[in-house]
């Protein structure tokens, strides 16, 4: 009886030790990949600085993303890699494929004005696929399609049946708010200040579609914590802006005991690339983690057209709407600081409503576009 005892003991101090073992191998890992991104970011940087307004070069540039290990790889065109033999980085993977930026950016502009006609559902741009992914939903318009564009630059893709677009709706950043007494519909997502009158409060989404001057209140409460000023939801923007009032202090901290430095109002400029790793702070989720898919995302939900997105595969579900989304950044020095990109706007579900691993994602509107169409700045 003592061995049969001694034996299940060893089993299962075993087990343990192999669990231990296994958890700081994730971590580490999860470790390495956030310093390969940090490297990453800042070559791409110094590349693009080399690249841009050399004709030869931006020729033949065919954009970069990070890969599964958090590397930096360029994509160019051409027989010979010159932006190699001209920009030399450590730790950078150089990839010949057939379409140069400006072909990607063509087509995707082209078919970005084309959403929510001839069955056309979405439009993405993928520089990890060296395409553009037009999403459509009936076999009849696909001919007609195929004759807009260089087949090449663009993939067509048909709509998963049964599933489709929903924005995400259901003063610390990450809790909830909503536009009547206790109810909580959406997230708080970060502070701001109106550029105009100089006076704080925080971003909330737009597709609640408040009018100007409307009361918010904040996490299940009774008492009004600001009015709306600003509101967009249309093209590139999904946000507004809550005035607070003087007993409700905006914060730079998140309900989920994360806390976050600036908004990146740089965000077209550094840090938006694929393969980025992203953190959604939400009201209903909590913190969760994902990667950038696609810079660039169109799609129309219900008669709207919203472009420009940041297509990403975090978990988001409904309430979990003007939830900020932060990137770890690192700016001279090996600290890296918690930054706002931007806030939670949609979600590709099921018409259950049901998250899908594999085909659902979230889409975030850009911190820098709100800022420059709400008229708002840092603080």
């Amino acid at each position: 009886m003592k061995k049969r005892i001694l034996c299940v003991l060893a089993v299962l101090l075993t087990f343990i030790f192999s669990l231990q073992v296994a958890f700081a191998q994730e971590r580490n890992s999860s470790t390495q990949k956030l310093n390969n991104q940090k490297t990453a970011l800042e070559n791409a940087d110094r590349i693009e600085k080399s690249i841009f307004g050399n004709r030869a070069l931006e020729s033949s540039y065919a954009g970069v993303y990070l890969n599964k290990d958090g590397n930096l790889v360029v994509n160019y065109t051409g027989e010979d890699n010159i932006i190699q033999n001209r920009v030399t980085a450590n730790d950078t993977i150089y990839k010949k494929v057939s379409n140069n930026l400006q072909t990607l950016n063509d087509a995707n502009e082209k078919f970005q004005g084309l959403v929510g006609k001839y069955g056309i559902e979405s439009v993405e741009l993928s520089i990890k696929n060296n395409c553009v992914i037009v999403t459509y939903k009936n076999d009849a318009d696909l001919e007609f399609l195929n004759s807009l564009f260089d087949a090449e630059a663009v993939q067509f893709k048909k709509s998963i049946p049964n599933m489709g677009f929903q924005f995400t709706t259901n003063v610390i950043n990450g809790n909830s708010g909503g536009l009547t007494s206790g109810s909580n519909s959406f997230t708080i997502g970060c502070r701001a200040k109106s550029s105009s009158t100089g006076k704080a409060g925080v971003l909330i989404p737009g597709h609640i579609f408040p009018d100007t001057d409307t009361d918010v209140y904040y996490n299940g409460g009774s008492s009004v914590m600001g009015t709306t000023k600003q509101t967009q939801c249309s093209g590139k923007v999904d946000a507004t802006f809550v005035q607070t009032k003087s007993s409700y202090k905006p914060t730079l901290d998140f309900a989920d005991g994360d806390s976050y430095e600036y908004t990146s109002v740089d965000t077209g400029k550094y840090g938006l690339r694929e393969g980025l790793t992203v953190h959604l702070h939400g009201s209903y989720s909590g913190k969760t983690e994902g990667e950038i898919l696609s810079t660039s995302f169109t799609a129309n939900v219900g008669g709207i057209s919203m472009t420009n997105l940041v297509k990403c595969d975090y978990v988001s579900e409904g309430g979990d709407s003007g939830g900020a989304v932060t990137y770890d950044r690192y700016i001279g020095s090996a600290t890296s600081r918690v930054s706002v990109m931007g806030l939670q706007s949609l979600r590709f579900v099921p018409d259950s409503g049901t998250w899908t691993p594999g085909s659902s994602f979230s889409c975030f509107s850009r911190i820098d576009y709100i800022y420059s169409a709400l008229n708002l700045t840092d603080y």
